[in-house]
């Protein structure tokens, strides 16, 4: 198999290992035949691979690495996660109102300054194509890398669901004909948190009586339902001789009165 790796930035291996852009790396069955400017390759035959600006060191240059701590995510990372979950609920916010609340809108481009360098947005195509200037619209800058994910008829069914499993998408079928093939649901599953993951990164909550929300490509998922600890047998025994006792007290008081 042919592959040319494309939009990359390639790391030469040079003692300044300064990145290089523009670049194609050509691979032919697993073997790098070529590097070469993307404007002087030849496509013909070649599976393209678009990087959208990750970095590419062809050929094994240097095993020596260091890891990060623990390997765990660092607090940077955490706080640029979140960050971006806060700017897609304000995104949301402020498409449902009718008046732009220019508050929300400040407030939103603070979390976005806050952001590092590279971070993903779900994007409305068809809707920002329609209406220019509108809030579906974004305004690209310079570095920002517009990804057009390719069609798929595949919908991903995973979580706590007895099979995790993809199959075709079937239009009009609604929630509960997915958690059927995926073997129902399994026995933690929070039934009513179920949320759908769309092809552009974008998430609505799933509802049961409707098939709308489900489109090719998406990923339905179920979450962990959270473990409530039930009264032991002697503990609501403990409950019911303390309230027969208090009921006792209530009685002798009001016999007292009288």
């Amino acid at each position: 198999m042919k592959y040319a790796f494309v939009n990359g930035k390639v790391l030469s291996g040079k003692k300044d290992m300064s990145p290089q852009e523009g670049l194609c790396v050509l691979v032919d069955d697993e073997i790098i035949t070529d590097v070469l400017p993307k404007d002087n390759a030849d496509f013909n035959g070649y599976k393209v691979i678009d990087l959208n600006g990750a970095y590419l060191m062809p050929g094994l240059i240097n095993m020596h690495v260091h890891l990060a701590g623990n390997g765990k995510p660092q607090k940077k990372q955490r706080d640029n996660a979140l960050k971006t979950a806060q700017a897609k609920l304000y995104e949301e916010s402020l498409d449902e109102d009718k008046n732009m609340d220019f508050g929300k809108a400040d407030s939103l481009l603070a979390i976005k300054m806050g952001l590092d360098d590279s971070y993903t947005m779900a994007i409305d195509l068809p809707k920002a194509i329609a209406n220019p200037g509108g809030p579906h619209d974004i305004v690209l800058q310079r570095g920002d890398v517009l990804s057009v994910p390719q069609f798929s008829n595949i919908v991903r069914v995973r979580g706590e669901v007895a099979f995790p499993i993809s199959m075709n998408y079937k239009k009009g079928e609604k929630l509960s004909y997915y958690i059927k093939r995926a073997g129902g649901y399994a026995d933690k599953a929070k039934k009513r948190g179920v949320y759908i993951v769309y092809a552009n990164g974008s998430i609505v909550k799933a509802y049961r009586g409707s098939s709308k929300t489900i489109q090719p490509g998406c990923e339905i998922i179920v979450p962990t339902r959270e473990q409530t600890e039930r009264l032991k047998t002697a503990e609501i025994i403990s409950i019911g001789t303390g309230s027969a006792s208090f009921a006792a007290i209530i009685i002798s008081i009001l016999n007292i009165i009288k």
